[in-house]
C-alpha cells in the first residue's frame, strides 16, 4: 500500500471516530483524533464535551501516562487543525509540539471554522504538521458539523447586522 492511501485511510478512521461524538451543546465541534505508531498500533480519541477536553489532548494524555504506550512513536491523524490555546490554558498544538511521541500531524481541515480563532495553530507545529487533502471527506466533516456551523453563521450575521446598521432613510 502507498503511503498516500494509508494517510487517506486513517484520517478517514479518525472522522469516524468524530462522528460517534454525541454533542451536548450544538457549539461544540466533533472531532476524532487517531494516533498510529509506526509498528501499526493505534490509539484512538473523541472530544470529551462534558469534561472540556480536546481530542488531542485526550491522546497525548493516553501516551504519557499509560505504560503500554510509553514507547510507541508515530502520526497523528486530527479531522480539526489543533488549537492555538485561549486564555491561559495550554493549546493542542503546543502540546503536540512538546509531545516527542508524535513525529507528524496530519489535519483534515485547513482552518477552523469558528470566526473567533484567527491562528488554527499549524504555525506553532511548522513542518510537523501536513494537511491531507480530502474534499470529500472535508465536506463531509463539515456537514457532520452543519448545526455549529450554521449557529456561527447566525451569530456572526446577527452581531454585523446590529453593529454596520445603517439609516435606511439617510441613504437615498
Amino acid at each position: 500500500m502507498n503511503k498516500l492511501f494509508t494517510h487517506k485511510l486513517n484520517m478517514f478512521k479518525a472522522f469516524l471516530y468524530a462522528v460517534s461524538v454525541n454533542p451536548q451543546k450544538v457549539t461544540k465541534w466533533r472531532v476524532g483524533a487517531l494516533f498510529v505508531d509506526y509498528s501499526g498500533y493505534k490509539v484512538y480519541a473523541k472530544n470529551n464535551i462534558a469534561e472540556k477536553t480536546h481530542a488531542e489532548q485526550r491522546i497525548v494524555s493516553k501516551l504519557n501516562s499509560s505504560a503500554k504506550y510509553k514507547n510507541l512513536k508515530g502520526n497523528l491523524y486530527v479531522t480539526l487543525t489543533p488549537c492555538c490555546g485561549r486564555n491561559s490554558a495550554i493549546s493542542c498544538s503546543e502540546l503536540i509540539a512538546q509531545t516527542t511521541q508524535i513525529h507528524k500531524v496530519y489535519y483534515l481541515t485547513k482552518t477552523d471554522p469558528n470566526p473567533r480563532i484567527k491562528d488554527n495553530g499549524v504555525s506553532i507545529l511548522g513542518e510537523k504538521a501536513e494537511y491531507i487533502k480530502m474534499p470529500m471527506l472535508e465536506y463531509m466533516y463539515y456537514l457532520l458539523n452543519i448545526d455549529v456551523l450554521i449557529r456561527y453563521v447566525i451569530k456572526s450575521k446577527f452581531k454585523y447586522s446590529w453593529h454596520n446598521k445603517t439609516n435606511v432613510s439617510n441613504t437615498r
